[in-house]
């Protein structure tokens, strides 16, 4: 494995709703079980030497390696040397896995925020910073919600440097992933769809949360009462020149 500055990390599941993030360096990088693979994952369903994950200076490339229970990207077993844009997700065996670009785009850093549409926290502002963030009921995701109707590890919220746009993707749900009413396994977001998790609705409300709906009705309010003020004011000021 080639060591250096790298721009990529792998970040594997653990299948409990915590991640472990792999540098990824430019050069040839061997996954499997086995100790002497690059990158170790101690799961049964991945073979010795399972996978390889070429990086160079303009993409990224995963090859299986004949292994026993496979390799899928997007969904679909490879037997090809297959193109892996960030944000993207492969399986290896079972265990799922993602490219994070670390030091380009907006989801290197960026953050948005979502709004709770109903149960008791109903309101709520619940802030996701990339490039990467696990949503479920556990207490290892990154952003919990602690529902009976969430799995553990239910969702991830992404970057997608391909698509230049945040994505929600379901993580095998007992109860789905649904955006504006469709269930979904994976779906772009651009601004005010309503994202539902089991149960739990939320609203998608982009890069800058708008301010709290009390706070905006006491702003309302102000604008209104100096607004009567000023007309108070101009009425007085033509009757005493009418006199």
């Amino acid at each position: 494995m080639t060591t250096g500055k790298y721009r990529y990390e792998l970040s594997i599941d653990n299948g409990k709703g915590g991640v472990r993030n792999v540098p990824l360096a430019e050069g040839r990088h061997t996954v499997g079980r086995s100790s002497e693979c690059d990158i170790c994952i101690a799961d049964s369903s991945l073979s010795r030497h399972h996978a390889t994950i070429e990086v160079t200076q303009d993409e990224v490339v995963v090859e299986d390696w004949r292994s026993l229970n496979g390799t899928s990207f997007q969904g679909s077993r490879i037997s090809q040397p297959t193109r892996w844009p960030a944000g993207r997700e492969v399986v290896f065996g079972e265990v799922r896995t993602m490219l994070v670009e670390v030091d380009e785009g907006p989801g290197a850093d960026g953050e948005v925020w979502f709004e709770l549409l109903n149960t008791d926290a109903r309101g709520r502002r619940i802030s996701v910073r990339g490039p990467r963030t696990v949503i479920g009921r556990s207490h290892t995701a990154d952003c919990q919600i602690n529902h009976p109707s969430i799995s553990r590890a239910h969702a991830i919220i992404s970057y997608d440097t391909d698509e230049r746009s945040w994505v929600v993707e379901d993580r095998n749900s007992a109860n789905g992933t649904f955006v504006d009413g469709t269930m979904v396994s994976r779906a772009l977001l651009s601004g005010g769809e309503k994202v539902r998790l089991g149960d739990v609705e939320l609203k998608y409300l982009g890069p800058h949360a708008p301010a709290p709906r009390r706070r905006m009705g006491l702003v309302i309010l102000l604008i209104a009462l100096l607004g009567a003020s000023i007309g108070l004011l101009l009425v007085s000021l033509f009757w005493q020149m009418a006199g």
